[in-house]
């Protein structure tokens, strides 16, 4: 039944990932669907055009690799390279194997061969580690390094995959644009360790993931930005923190290190924020710790209490009350969505 206090919001429909990006391109085109580090300070822009385009190079590219039909792994810190992976993966009907990126040499290679994987995109960060399991993986093809420059028969750099794929688009190679999608076939195994401690491959669909965006956005408004925080190899970050923002036309500021979230959420100035509990605690707790390092807590409990009596008045001024605390997400901080476990949040929302 629907809840008057949670009206439904309108949201396009969609079976498949493959018309998540395709409908993102068209109704968004030239707006920022990306921002990243590159060096220091300095970001690059990618518009939800040249998403599509880099997608549609990627796929290609796999396609003229023989990778049709097939089990492909990515491994790596939250990156751009990470996320056009995984559509050029799945929407060419081939199985997106997300790995965890804290998992041993030895997990990582009793995945890669229990996924039946031919082919593994990873950060140079995994690239020592890759090549001492690589021979004791007979079944992949392919080793695809995002940074690297190495390029051989086996091991070949993502930009040398991707130009290869540009120029096969160019020169009219469109199976992979034309692929048409079966939204109830295989196309992601997510591993996790359940209840107990083994790694399970749990098997999901085009239908499945399409169906969670567009469930999670009737309830949900997302707006401007969000700083992907969450790792990716996780179905709810990446739900939550992608496939919904691709869907809402939302720039996506991608963090790929817990060493610099707090720096890149004043920078970036995220009106959205996806977390889970621990993430929720540690803020809270630094905001009281602040608080009590300056000698205002007390101040802030009064206000708090102020603040909640205006607003059983109808009178809303926590955005000018608490303005030094917002100004810490960097000021534009409208929406924090948390999940992934069961703790109680309530006390985390007094602010």
């Amino acid at each position: 039944m629907k809840n008057s206090n949670y009206p439904l919001y309108e949201v396009d429909n969609i079976s498949n990932l493959k018309e998540l990006i395709e409908n993102a391109s068209l109704k968004y085109s030239n707006k920022t669907a990306f921002e990243y580090r590159i060096k220091g300070n300095k970001t690059k822009k990618v518009s939800y055009r040249e998403l599509k385009e880099h997608i549609d190079s990627l796929g290609t590219a796999f396609y003229s690799m023989g990778l049709k039909d097939s089990h492909i792994a990515v491994i790596g810190e939250n990156s751009y390279e990470w996320i056009v992976t995984y559509f050029a993966t799945v929407n060419g009907s081939n199985v997106i194997v997300p790995i965890d990126k804290d998992l041993s040499a030895q997990d990582i290679k009793n995945t890669l061969i229990d996924s039946n994987c031919r082919a593994i995109v990873y950060s140079h960060k995994y690239s020592k580690m890759i090549k001492e399991i690589e021979g004791q993986l007979p079944e992949i093809k392919y080793f695809i390094d995002m940074d690297g420059e190495e390029d051989n028969n086996k091991f070949i750099s993502y930009e040398t995959v991707i130009e290869k794929g540009t120029e096969l688009v160019l020169q009219g190679h469109n199976d992979f644009i034309k692929n048409e999608i079966d939204p109830n076939k295989l196309t992601a195994i997510i591993y996790t360790s359940g209840t107990t401690g083994v790694s399970k491959g749990v098997m999901l669909s085009h239908e499945n993931l399409a169906t969670n965006t567009v469930g999670t956005l009737r309830y949900a408004k997302v707006h401007e930005t969000v700083v992907l925080i969450l790792p990716i190899h996780h179905t709810f970050g990446f739900t939550a923190g992608v496939l919904c923002m691709i869907h809402s036309g939302t720039k996506v500021c991608i963090n790929k290190s817990l060493k610099s979230v707090s720096k890149d959420i004043v920078n970036f100035k995220p009106t959205d924020l996806m977390l889970v509990p621990l993430f929720l605690e540690k803020m809270y707790k630094k905001i009281w710790d602040r608080a009590n390092k300056n000698g205002k807590a007390n101040l802030l409990r009064k206000t708090i209490k102020f603040s909640n009596f205006l607003l059983n008045l109808g009178i809303d001024l926590r955005r000018k009350i608490f303005k030094n605390v917002l100004d810490g997400f960097g000021g534009n901080l409208e929406l924090i969505v948390c999940g992934g476990a069961t703790k109680q949040l309530s006390k985390y929302a007094e602010i």
